[in-house]
């Protein structure tokens, strides 16, 4: 009988830790969210995962940051395409 009770727990225990993590990053998203909508001189936080890792990190910015970074993301985009095509039109 106390055998079942404490995998009962143990079980439970298990279940627990791992619904408690989706809640916190629930809670980030919806804090995400109003953040966006009270403007652009304040902070803006956001829960990333970095690409070939599962740990999630909370990063904040201005949104002026963010457009900056989106802005140089597209410049970095048009160049190598530009080089690719360059690259294209000289094996041709």
């Amino acid at each position: 009988m106390k055998k079942r009770v404490f995998l009962g727990s143990t079980i439970l225990a298990g279940a627990m830790a791992f619904a408690l993590p989706t809640l916190s990053f629930a809670q980030a998203e919806e804090e995400q969210t109003a953040e966006v909508e009270r403007g652009r001189d304040e902070l803006i936080c956001t829960v990333e995962q970095q690409t070939g890792s599962r740990i999630r990190t909370r990063v904040c910015r201005t949104q002026d940051e963010i457009d900056r970074e989106h802005e140089a993301a597209r410049e970095f985009i048009g160049r190598t395409r530009e080089r690719t095509a360059q690259n294209d039109n000289r094996t041709n």
